[in-house]
């Protein structure tokens, strides 16, 4: 980013960094990557799913969309 302009770097900067989310839809069995910045909000990733899954959720309002946390512990591997 050296040879950009201040105000690019700015803006980049102002976006925050990029979050990588593996989502996966009710009823289907492969996981999908989305990303969004870390500056940007819940909505921003209902919609970026909503796009990723084009045309599956067309008739869908990302706002309608609801989105649950899961989390999956990964075992230790020097457990027996």
């Amino acid at each position: 980013m050296a040879n950009q302009p201040p105000s690019l770097e700015t803006e980049d900067s102002a976006k925050g960094v990029e979050l990588e989310f593996f989502c996966i839809l009710e009823r289907e069995s492969t996981a999908f990557p989305v990303k969004i910045f870390s500056s940007q909000n819940i909505g921003n990733l209902k919609k970026a799913i909503k796009a990723e899954k084009k045309p599956d959720l067309d008739n869908i309002a990302a706002d309608k969309l609801t989105l649950w946390k899961a989390e999956i512990p990964i075992p230790d591997i020097d457990e027996p």
